[in-house]
């Protein structure tokens, strides 16, 4: 770490007055924001079957697995679980703050070699078990997992699905957005002429996945009855950066625009006014619902970007994840107290039959939820959003609230420090999940809440008018 950085523990123990002093669009405190994106950004690093990660010194470039992010750190079952969904949420968030921490002088030169790599290696190199399934009916598709031994080889892959193929692409445009913001949009347009190939032949699988019945998405090409929020909300996303991603390099959009449209009109019907507010998870036969829970699939159209969080309805969702929800949910837990340590915790799933569950709080949905509060306030001036935002945002980092940043007690797991262990039971402050459940999605969300608050910078799945506009 630079040495011009403050006591991490002692800012990570702040109150929360003083917190909202640090985490101003410039930072109060030198250090804080840049040394919280390092640190995830470290623990991003070490979650990649590359050399660069602490436990990656048997790692080879000829590896099947090479260039790819496990779920959580490496060790020694090696990449068992590398989800292109999750790493690409969380390569989304990396790129975005790589520019501002070169600005603030950090080192960044793992988290650039590890782009590289990611992108160059993994999604467009040649391997075994292709990102982007090359024939059948899935052709176009990037699986919802694939799976590698210990050492690396490819096993097998999952099937594809709609989310999963958009939010990869998603991640390929942010990368030219990353190189736009570093000057460096001619490598940015190589960038998109090199991966031009994939991005059709994805957005053709998404094409395919289209259901004219209900205006959603599937999750694949095959008859089904089930239609899930995220395979249309991140599906269109990446559609929608595949559209801008033709016109930089003057190529014809492979799929119509109007589709896009169409899944908005799709998701207007996804939503619920009643005792629950929020987009229903599911379509199943053609009737929207929530399924078996409540959870942070509710707020997803707002915190992609696809839709504008100047609609009042993001600001009703807040509003019921904050406040005392409607059918038995309740999202935040009620307490007035803001030195109680579940102020501003939230749940990720509300099961309409209780389970244990129901009672643990997760720094991933409230960071979720952070975005989508932050970017209401920004859209429509609302203070009160913004707190809500900080609130959330304080709770995921505070030692004496969730306790679950490794980084503000500096304990590691396999030899690897940072990232955020996945819950904590709201009965139990000592009762949480074990030290390696710290996920790569969670660090992301973590890193475009540090942004957000700290640094006033938008992260979005979709682009980013100041660089889908550069001529």
């Amino acid at each position: 770490m630079r040495a011009t950085c403050l006591s991490f523990q002692r800012l990570t123990a702040l109150t929360l007055v003083l917190f909202a002093v640090l985490c101003q669009p410039a930072p109060a405190l030198a250090g804080w924001g840049e040394t919280a994106l390092s640190r995830e950004g470290d623990y991003i690093v070490n979650c990649s079957w590359t050399q660069l990660a602490k436990n990656g010194s048997a790692i080879r470039p000829t590896d099947d697995a090479y260039g790819s992010l496990n779920d959580n750190r490496i060790a020694w079952n090696g990449p068992d679980w590398v989800r292109p969904g999750e790493d690409s949420e969380a390569m989304i968030s990396l790129l975005a703050a790589i520019p501002t921490m070169q600005q603030a002088g950090v080192d960044t030169k793992s988290y650039v070699r590890l782009q590289d790599l990611y992108f160059d290696s993994w999604i467009t190199g040649s391997h075994a078990g292709p990102v982007f399934l090359a024939t059948g009916a899935e052709a176009g598709g990037v699986p919802s997992q694939l799976h590698y031994s210990h050492t690396g080889k490819w096993l097998k892959s999952d099937g594809a699905s709609a989310a999963t193929t958009g939010i990869v692409l998603a991640a390929m445009y942010k990368r030219y957005e990353y190189y736009v913001q570093t000057g460096q949009t001619h490598q940015g347009r190589l960038w998109l002429r090199k991966a031009w190939p994939l991005a059709v032949s994805g957005a053709g699988y998404l094409a395919r996945c289209y259901n004219p019945k209900t205006g959603l998405l599937q999750g694949n090409p095959w008859p089904s009855s089930d239609m899930w929020i995220q395979d249309t909300v991140l599906g269109a996303s990446g559609l929608v950066c595949v559209e801008s991603w033709a016109g930089l390099i003057d190529q014809p959009d492979p799929v119509n625009a109007s589709l896009v449209d169409k899944l908005k009109a799709g998701l207007a019907h996804m939503r619920c006014s009643k005792a629950i507010v929020g987009f229903y998870r599911v379509n199943s036969q053609n009737q929207p619902s929530f399924g078996t829970c409540v959870d942070q699939l509710c707020f997803l159209p707002y915190e992609s970007g696809l839709l504008a969080p100047s609609d009042p309805f993001a600001s009703k969702i807040s509003d019921f994840w904050t406040d005392a929800g409607g059918g038995g949910a309740v999202m935040t837990p009620e307490t007035s107290d803001p030195t109680a340590w579940t102020y501003f915790g939230s749940h990720w799933h509300w099961y309409f039959k209780p389970r244990d569950e129901n009672n643990y709080l997760y720094p991933g949905p409230g960071l979720q939820l952070c975005a989508v509060e932050w970017k209401i306030a920004k859209a429509t001036g609302n203070k009160a959003y913004m707190t809500r935002a900080q609130n959330r945002f304080a709770w995921a980092n505070s030692a004496d609230k969730s306790n679950l940043w490794v980084a503000a007690d500096d304990v590691s797991d396999a030899g690897v420090g940072d990232g955020f262990i996945d819950w904590s039971d709201s009965r139990d402050h000592a009762h949480k999940a074990q030290a390696w459940a710290r996920f790569v999605d969670t660090s992301g969300y973590f890193i475009r809440a540090t942004l957000m608050i700290c640094y006033g910078q938008d992260v979005s799945y979709v682009p980013l008018k100041q660089t889908a506009d550069v001529p």
